[in-house]
């Protein structure tokens, strides 16, 4: 790992606060993939057995998703005011180290942004949707944890409005918050290289690899969202 040229210099809390949001950001995707897969079950009317170790584990993760979405949520001015560090150099460095080049989601997203001037200008115009499009997943969450809480007793094979995917503006929100995140944290990550003389470090190396996993899922989602 050698972007020194990318480097970006940001007071320890505001690197640990990016640090959370991206543990976040990751978090969360990977939990809406369950919920999609017991959607899936549920349209397909499959048989699911709610045992009490099931609704234990989903009652577990529907807490621990609502809170995190109560921090992005709270962690939104931050989120925003990141636009401002950055640039078309750690969004492409990014998506180069991410690989697949050639997938429909990413030469969509780079045939859009150099439409609007840039990757990074096509990210700062959207950004204003976080506030908006995070308060109503969080009430999504809010209602995903209270229906999961539920079960056994209170399971119903047609779970509540919650359940639902709430559409394009959140995926275009989540994308455009994933790209601005993990590219700033890969900024974050050279300059804890630089600063330890070109060594690659746990904290550098863990939002180096991050950022780039953000970076490269949050702009498909952003190409097929926004």
């Amino acid at each position: 790992m050698t972007y020194p040229a990318l480097a970006i210099e940001l007071p320890l809390e505001q690197r640990i606060l990016l640090g959370e949001c991206l543990a976040d950001l990751t978090a969360v995707q990977l939990f809406r993939g369950v919920t999609d897969g017991l959607l899936t079950v549920r349209a397909a009317r499959a048989p699911l057995e709610v045992t009490q170790e099931l609704a234990a584990a989903m009652s577990r993760l529907g807490e621990e998703n609502a809170a995190r979405w109560k921090r992005l949520k709270d962690a939104g001015p931050f989120i925003m005011s990141l636009g401002e560090r950055l640039t078309d150099g750690h969004i492409e460095a990014a998506l180069t180290a991410f690989g697949h080049q050639d997938s429909p989601e990413l030469v969509t997203f780079r045939q859009r942004a150099q439409q609007e001037g840039g990757p990074a200008t096509f990210v700062r115009s959207r950004l204003d949707m976080i506030p908006t499009e995070f308060a109503g997943e969080l009430d999504r969450a809010i209602g995903l944890y209270r229906y999961f809480a539920s079960w056994p007793d209170g399971f119903r094979p047609d779970a509540p409005a919650e359940f639902e995917d709430r559409g394009s503006l959140l995926g275009c929100a989540a994308g455009i918050t994933s790209v601005a995140v993990g590219g700033v944290a890969i900024g974050v990550a050279a300059t804890a290289e630089v600063l330890s003389a070109g060594l690659s470090t746990p904290v550098s190396a863990g939002l180096f690899f991050g950022g780039i996993a953000l970076v490269g899922g949050g702009a498909a989602l952003a190409a097929t969202q926004c």
